[in-house]
């Protein structure tokens, strides 16, 4: 099994197929795990435990939504972060409204370019609706306009350079309002890493990528070489308050790193 591959061949599946959208290599395991399926955008709003009452404790992974294992061009990104897991939010069950949406999440589980899409998808205006998109603009929105500062184009420009060179690499891919608890033997977080250890790391040493680690850094270590530091493009978040804040603006060090990186490498 390959991530990659085994991602491609579940999104196929899931074209026209309801939830639950579980990767089959995983169902097994998520037997004995919290889950709740909601089939619809008016079966999850109208839910009255759609959240516990306190959300840090509400680790149910939400199988009615497609997965996020990844976003981004995987195979040709120059910055990949690292992170837990797809968060929550209700507006996330727009995909069973908005099919035009869904035919892009698929597209990217399968690696699949859109001409109208940028990679990263959750930089796209176009989705600005989206919580993905609130989300990611607000990390890194001060990174795209000081790299149009020192490129010298415009801001759209910027956005669609760092769209199309981001990717991000979830632990596990599975929605939920707090990350989950002991998934170390999924197969799905198993491919996660394997792909950071065989493909991600082999990009950084040839100098073409670098890497942020933001959460679950110890859990990534496993994967990344020691010997693989700052230096050589690799970023792991210091304190669990740099993690918790995602911070990818131009003052953080993850901020830093993109900018030398897209200043001095142009994009392949």
């Amino acid at each position: 099994m390959d991530l990659l591959s085994e991602w491609r061949k579940a999104a196929g599946q899931w074209d026209a197929g309801p939830p639950p959208y579980i990767l089959e290599a995983d169902a097994g395991y998520l037997k004995s795990y919290p889950t709740v399926t909601y089939h619809s955008w008016d079966e999850a709003w109208q839910a009255p435990d759609f959240f516990c009452p306190d959300r840090s404790k509400d680790r149910r992974l939400h199988l009615g939504l497609l997965p996020g294992p990844f976003v981004g061009d995987l195979l040709n990104a120059q910055i990949y972060v690292l992170m837990t897991n797809p968060g929550l939010e209700l507006g996330d069950y727009v995909e069973h409204e908005k099919t035009a949406f869904r035919s892009v999440l698929l597209a990217n589980l399968k690696q699949e370019p859109l001409d109208s899409v940028l990679p990263f998808l959750c930089l796209d205006r176009q989705f600005a609706w989206h919580g993905a998109f609130k989300y990611w603009d607000s990390k890194l929105w001060k990174t795209i306009q000081e790299l149009a500062s020192n490129l010298g184009i415009s801001e759209p420009q910027a956005r669609a350079k760092i769209g199309e060179t981001l990717a991000v690499i979830q632990e596990s891919p599975y929605h939920s309002a707090t990350g989950p608890d002991d998934t170390s033997s999924w197969p799905s977080v198993r491919l996660a890493g394997e792909f950071v250890r065989d493909t991600v790391t082999k990009r950084v040493r040839d100098k073409r990528a670098i890497v942020i680690a933001m959460r679950r850094v110890g859990w990534w270590n496993y994967y990344i070489p020691e010997d693989l530091g700052e230096d050589q493009g690799v970023i792991r978040s210091a304190n669990s308050g740099e993690a918790r804040a995602a911070n990818l603006q131009p003052t953080s060090r993850a901020g830093r790193a993109i900018l030398r990186h897209l200043t001095a490498v142009p994009s392949s």
